[in-house]
């Protein structure tokens, strides 16, 4: 196994819009140099999960990690 940190690590992620829950203890990885597509049906949670992942929303629950650096702690991530 590599000590090279994932392109990707998403882990536990939640979130809800009001009452509604859209993503519910998602968690997945990506290596880097790596290939993978997200498939789901219309209100899945895809466009959700991107705007956590690119910082759109805040992520209240799970945590979110680009090679690494914790989106949700550091700016440049």
């Amino acid at each position: 196994m590599s000590d090279e940190p994932l392109a990707l690590d998403v882990a536990h992620i939640g979130h809800s819009y009001g009452a509604r829950r859209a993503l519910d203890d998602v968690s997945f990885s990506v290596a880097a140099g790596s290939f993978t597509v997200l498939l789901g049906l219309n209100g899945a949670g895809k466009s959700t999960l991107f705007s956590l992942i690119t910082r759109l929303y805040a992520a209240r629950e799970g945590k979110i990690e680009i090679f690494g650096h914790d989106v949700a702690r550091e700016s440049g991530a």
